[in-house]
């Protein structure tokens, strides 16, 4: 079954340092080419309680749990993992039992909540005002979690949205790379 790869990240140096993006480079090239799907990486935008603390999220698909954890598994992403000590500190990792298309996607909002046990529960409204409906709104169980669901939905525009919900909301800003000439991808 598809799944969704949320791995959250804490960035220990600037996102645009040198090091740091050659590391993400690396991985985005890396992994892509193992799972034939592309990866998108994207800043929490809520306030965090340490203010000097970046919040990063990988998003990408994969063809099944299994797969992914084939890659984790491998030397080709124990290399990476090496070479990202010191750069990064992986906070968590789980898998949405959807395939999100994130492309287009500038702006991401995230929740995530508990089932009620008659299927999803929606547990939020969405109200964007004059800025567009999202263009990914994908549904979906958390594998590692059972009972808990996530929504991800995807906008071109900053979404202007009121959140009501008891559980998480993550907000998320698209993140680039920079091409070697040193601008943003």
């Amino acid at each position: 079954m598809p799944v969704t790869e949320i791995a959250t990240l804490k960035l220990l140096r600037p996102w645009d340092a040198a090091e740091t993006q050659g590391f993400f480079a690396a991985v985005s090239a890396q992994q892509a080419a193992w799972s034939g799907c592309p990866l998108h990486y994207f800043r929490q935008t809520a306030t965090s309680p340490d203010p000097s603390t970046t919040v990063v999220y990988i998003l990408t698909g994969w063809e099944s749990v299994d797969a992914h954890g084939e890659w984790i598994r491998s030397e080709q992403n124990r290399r990476l993992l090496e070479r990202g000590k010191g750069l990064v500190e992986v906070v968590g990792l789980e898998h949405a039992r959807f395939a999100a298309k994130l492309e287009d996607v500038k702006f991401v909002v995230l929740e995530r909540w508990a089932e009620s046990g008659e299927g999803y529960e929606e547990r939020i409204e969405c109200e964007s005002t004059g800025r567009g409906k999202p263009i990914v709104d994908e549904t979906g169980g958390v594998e590692e979690v059972p009972g808990q669901v996530r929504r991800l939905r995807g906008f071109v525009h900053e979404p202007e949205v009121s959140l009501k919900t008891r559980g998480e909301v993550v907000r998320m800003e698209r993140l680039s790379l920079r091409e070697e000439g040193g601008e943003a991808a």
